[in-house]
This record gives C-alpha cells, structure tokens and sequence, in this order.
C-alpha cells in the first residue's frame, strides 16, 4: 500500500465543524421558533373556541380544529378537504379565519381584513408629515 497517500491528510480536526455547528444552530432556531408559535396557536385557538362555545381541547386535535373552525366561521365542512390541498389551503384559511373573525364582529369589511392598518397609519402619517419638511426644505 502506498504510505504516501495518507501523509497529507489529518483525522483529528475537521474543517466542516464550524459549518456543521451553524447548520445545527440555525435547525435549533427554527425548531424553537417553530414551537413558540405552535403554542401561541394552540392557545389562540383554544380561547376563540371558548368563546364560540367550543370545546377547548379541540384546538388540539389537527384536522378537528378545522371542522370546528369551519362550525364557527358558518363555512360548510368540506373546507376541511380544501385545507389539505396545497395552494387551496391558502384560500381556506383566509375564508375560514376571516368568517370566524365576522362571527365575533371584527372584520366588517373587506377593507379591514385585507388593509393592514400598519401600512395605511404609517401612510396617513407621511401624507401629513411629507409637506411638513417640504416647507423647511424650500426656505
């Protein structure tokens, strides 16, 4: 066997370990994240199922809480079928939630769901800010 082959290389250190330890820690990052915002749903869920006269736990149970979802949003039940399709899902959602938002009086219009009231405040505020520094700019 030819010695000289294996004079160059080096088995104690490995050059990929700090890349492996980033890949490990961004993974870790996600699956935390990922977690926080399961329970903030969970809990989410559980309050407005309360509130329609639900049973809490059902937040729980995956495609049961979509059944349910649909109950309160008045929607029919083959939503739950719609919101395992990919894409469909998408549209589901935003009928489901939007309808259950309706029920309790939070959406009235179309307006309301679709605008974020971040966007049009900060909007509103550069339209009454912009002439403002207009004025100081000119003089």
């Amino acid at each position: 066997m030819n010695e000289s082959y294996y004079a160059g290389t080096s088995y104690g250190v490995s050059t990929t370990s700090g890349l492996t330890g980033a890949i490990a820690t961004m993974v870790l990052f996600f699956l935390v994240l990922f977690m926080a915002l399961s329970i903030l749903m969970f809990i989410s869920l559980w309050k407005i199922f309360k509130k329609a006269g639900k049973p809490g736990w059902a937040s729980i149970v995956p495609i049961y809480n979509i059944y349910i979802m649909c109950e309160i949003a008045e929607k029919e039940w083959w939503y739950v079928l719609l919101s395992c399709a990919p894409f469909a899902n998408i549209y589901a959602m935003i009928v489901l939630y939007n309808g259950m938002a309706k029920r309790f009086g939070k959406a009235k219009t179309y307006e309301d769901w679709c605008s974020p009231k971040l966007v049009s405040n900060a909007l509103e505020l550069l339209d009454k800010e912009i002439p403002k520094y207009k004025s100081k700019i000119q003089s």
